[in-house]
């Protein structure tokens, strides 16, 4: 859920009547009944994140059905002549179908490309390159049978960015001497349907993985998709999003800070060699969203208590998820990743044993005079045990990453050219650039007074920082 603030402002919708509040994701304050957003402390509006899908279904819709899980209670809607055995989700048969409650009305939808057929032999070579050592049973046709096509609900957002950027650009044309400039960049660029996934049940991060979906295919929703697929009910709307919504956008708008950073003066043609970016602010304004079913294979495996998700794009087949590994498949990797603690373990497990066999022949065969050695031998055996204590925990904290590391390689979101609406122009608000002066590298003999090297960058000529 958005932070929202719990004081309101003196302002209330010109819209409905209800009290604005600001909130301090997309730095705007957001009407919570109609969805409008407006200029912080003031009523022009600069964007809407409306509400859908609140009003009971009418009598258009009785060609679908939903269907409810017991269990976990995840809703899926789908039409009247496809049934439903069990949750996509958590694989419960204790599912309920019934007449739709809440109308079902997206704005767009992106229709399956990629078949059932596709979809499992895209998911069996993935398994068996990505993790060997899988449980047997994650091929078997039971677990194949459970690969859903799901519709899954997304907020499509487009939106104004601006971002200030400042820091230091470099000007390098010596390997010894570089000039060194103050910049100060403020931008203002369009993004155009970056996607935040409205489901609650399945991982943010596992959405963005598969992504990206080309939106050239976007087409207006309509019913005639629906047969033999589900789509799954949204559990979050844009205004619980707007964190998640100013994080990925920040980010795109740093992304774009730096890269008209480097133009010295704005000028394309004259590059920075390098920028050192100290700070970035970025804020988003005329936002406005969409709502999108978009194509996916799901898959939710369970294992030994843990659940995995899976899933398939189901307009370009990029799969990304969770694998479980046996604990066989485990060690293996562990001891892959750690053979040199393994190997140092061994070492000292030998090195304290025999520091134990000294120890007992030097008590029967000296006298008391020979006490302090004693107490230097098995000083060493606390020392080695404790060296040996140390790799232990190396090796075990690996036996515990090595399952996220070898064999869950999630990835991250697409950047910004993904999302950058190519009909605008980057507008350049404002550019600065001030000289402060050079910086210079000198060569140093090294501490043996063999060779030399260059020294780090130092100022001359300027102030620095």
């Amino acid at each position: 859920m958005a932070i929202w603030d719990t004081a309101t402002t003196a302002l209330n919708c010109p819209t409905c009547g209800d009290a604005l509040k600001f909130d301090s994701a997309i730095k705007a304050s957001v009407c919570r009944s109609c969805g409008n957003v407006y200029e912080a402390g003031t009523l022009n509006i600069t964007g809407k994140l409306k509400f859908v899908d609140v009003n009971e279904a009418s009598e258009e819709e009785e060609n679908k059905r939903e269907f409810v899980c017991g269990s976990c209670g995840a809703t899926v809607v789908t039409n009247e002549n496809t049934a439903l055995t069990y949750c996509a989700f958590c694989g419960s048969p204790s599912v309920v179908g019934r007449r739709l409650v809440k109308e079902f009305r997206p704005d767009n939808i992106i229709p399956f490309k990629v078949g059932k057929d596709e979809a499992v032999k895209i998911f069996k070579e993935w398994v068996k390159t990505k993790n060997k050592y899988s449980p047997k049973d994650l091929l078997s046709k039971n677990t194949i049978s459970k690969i859903t096509g799901l519709y899954v609900p997304f907020w499509l957002i487009n939106a104004d960015c601006y971002t200030n950027t400042v820091g230091l650009g470099y000007v390098q044309d010596d390997p010894t001497q570089r000039a060194v400039f103050n910049f100060k960049r403020k931008v203002k660029f369009k993004v155009k349907n970056v996607p935040f996934d409205g489901s609650f049940k399945i991982s943010n991060f596992l959405m963005n993985s598969i992504e990206p979906f080309d939106f050239t295919e976007l087409v207006d929703y309509d019913d005639t998709y629906l047969p033999g697929y589900y789509a799954d009910r949204y559990d979050r709307n844009a205004l619980d999003l707007t964190e998640v919504i100013d994080i990925r956008i920040s980010k795109y708008a740093a992304q774009a800070g730096e890269l008209i950073a480097r133009t010295k003066g704005g000028d394309k043609h004259k590059i920075y060699t390098d920028i050192d970016a100290d700070s970035s602010e970025s804020y988003i304004k005329n936002i406005s969203q969409r709502y999108a079913l978009l194509p996916l294979w799901f898959l939710n495996y369970e294992y030994k208590g843990d659940s995995y998700q899976i899933a398939i794009n189901g307009q370009t087949g990029k799969i990304s998820g969770e694998l479980p590994a046996t604990k066989t498949g485990r060690w293996i990797e562990t001891v892959k990743a750690t053979t040199p603690w393994i190997l140092a373990s061994a070492g000292l497990i030998v090195a304290m044993i025999l520091t134990l066999i000294l120890g007992m022949v030097c008590q029967r065969n000296y006298d008391a005079l020979s006490k302090l050695f004693l107490i230097v031998v098995y000083a060493g055996v606390i020392l080695t045990a404790s060296a040996l204590g140390f790799c232990a925990r190396k090796i075990v904290k690996a036996y515990k990453d090595v399952e996220l590391e070898s064999f869950n390689p999630l990835n991250g979101a697409p950047d910004l050219y993904e999302y950058f609406d190519s009909t605008s122009k980057v507008e350049l608000i404002e550019s600065t650039d001030e000289h402060i002066g050079f910086q210079f590298k000198t060569l140093e003999s090294n501490e043996n007074g063999k060779g030399s090297h260059l020294s780090d960058w130092t100022w001359y000529g300027g102030k620095g920082r």
